[in-house]
């Protein structure tokens, strides 16, 4: 019997188990990004449903409180968790806009200091009043 000069033994679960680290690091990285994509579209959803339901009262009423609050009704209604940031009637053109914050729910970008920035979902939209 020849002596061994490298002993291989364990290299393949050494190789499978690395290989599962990089999987799990892709998967939560995959699944926090999702989220924040999600989280985004959700947001510039509900800002535009608060800017048109907004623009709308405004033309009926001619009363920026009202307006405000059927802006902020829209905005819940499309999702609770989901902030109104700024609002902002133009009384010249009737034009509102409206500003949302939504904070994703993630694995680890919520989690961590320096990351927590992109976990956080922004939108603006303006709408102008409906001509019928």
């Amino acid at each position: 019997m020849r002596p061994r000069l490298t002993d291989d033994s364990g290299l393949i679960l050494k190789w499978f188990a690395r290989l599962l680290i990089v999987f799990a690091i892709l998967g939560v990285a995959a699944v926090d990004g999702i989220s924040i994509l999600f989280a985004h579209l959700r947001a510039d959803d509900a800002a535009a449903a608060g800017a048109i339901a907004c623009a709308a009262k405004y033309r009926d009423t001619g009363n920026a409180q009202t307006a405000e609050t059927e802006a902020r009704d829209a905005v819940t209604q499309k999702d609770e968790t989901i902030k109104v940031t700024t609002f902002f009637i133009n009384p010249q053109t009737g034009e509102c806009t409206v500003r949302t914050r939504e904070v994703a729910t993630t694995l680890v970008v919520g989690r961590v200091g320096f990351l927590k920035k992109w976990g956080i979902a922004k939108a603006e939209e303006t709408a102008t009043p409906p001509t019928a």
